[in-house]
């Protein structure tokens, strides 16, 4: 016989024809079935538990990627839940002299191109005690030098560069010099500069071409051919 889940209530009451008893109340047993109450009971509690450990639980599990899948691991990862990355990243083992090699300075970029060789860009100066001022520049205004230019001077065979040789002479009123300009050593022009004061500004300027590259030298002479100022500089192909 199936056993019934329900609780049982009994009521005991006075038949109709049955004698009046002092206690004319009717009598309520009721009868409970304490195996089922437990197992709820215990239902419950673990049901409390259940969800006590899903809110408390780390929202960012521990995952060991491969190295070679980290970088694509963490871009999934990037709109979704955080993950801890445990990546191992090779030993490098790199000799002594492939660190120096790499420390070793590059060319020099001019115009965003390399130059064969390194280039001095200091020039080699001469300067007598006459002279208070020499300087290559690109451009005089109101007998005063511009911007001083940027050594090696670089030209394209689209056009050509303007440099000009500035000199401020001192303490030689009367006296004649000359404005020399040489390409490989050979003079390629001269001009000629009378000095008519104490404090004397002179300045000449030479328009270089592509096909005119290589060592340029400009001077300051006097007639007896000696050199109160000289300025060397390079001029290379772009």
């Amino acid at each position: 016989m199936k056993e019934s889940n329900n609780v049982v209530v009994k009521v005991k009451y006075q038949g109709l024809n049955q004698p009046d008893r002092e206690n004319p109340r009717p009598e309520m047993v009721t009868e409970w079935y304490v195996g089922r109450i437990v197992v709820v009971i215990v239902s419950i509690l673990l049901l409390i538990g259940g969800l006590i450990y899903f809110f408390n639980r780390d929202p960012s599990p521990e995952v060991v990627i491969p190295e070679n899948k980290a970088v694509d691991a963490m871009v999934s990862q990037k709109n979704k839940e955080p993950v801890k990355a445990i990546v191992k990243l090779p030993v490098l083992n790199i000799k002594k002299q492939e660190v120096m090699t790499s420390l070793t300075p590059l060319p020099p970029i001019i115009n965003n191109k390399k130059v064969d060789k390194v280039l001095d860009i200091k020039p080699k100066v001469i300067m007598h005690k006459h002279v208070a001022r020499a300087l290559l520049v690109s451009g005089v205004n109101n007998k005063e030098p511009g911007t001083e230019i940027l050594l090696p001077v670089v030209v394209n065979n689209m056009k050509a560069s303007g440099v000009y040789y500035f000199t401020e002479i001192i303490n030689m009123k009367g006296k004649t010099l000359y404005h020399q300009w040489l390409r490989d050593n050979q003079l390629v022009y001269e001009r000629k500069i009378k000095i008519l004061g104490k404090r004397w500004r002179a300045s000449t300027s030479k328009l270089i071409p592509y096909s005119k590259a290589g060592k340029w030298r400009v001077r300051l002479v006097n007639k007896q051919g000696e050199v109160l100022n000289e300025i060397e500089f390079k001029v290379v192909k772009e």
